[in-house]
């Protein structure tokens, strides 16, 4: 996904943008079985790894709500 490639090139400003869309998943695997916070961790981009944990928290907050 362009999520996945993103995560992979360390574009933060796309992968920002991206994880403010209301439709986002990130629990969809790519064509290797890996999530795109997987393919960060792979690459240590921990500037977007904070950003997934936020993105993370935010969803779960509404999940609670």
């Amino acid at each position: 996904t362009a999520l996945h490639l993103s995560c992979g090139l360390g574009h933060v400003e796309i992968i920002r943008l991206l994880l403010d869309h209301r439709d986002i998943e990130l629990d969809m695997p790519d064509n290797n079985g890996l999530l795109a916070i997987d393919i960060i961790h792979e690459n240590y981009q921990s500037e977007v790894t904070d950003l997934f944990n936020d993105k993370e928290e935010e969803l779960s907050s509404k999940l609670r709500l």
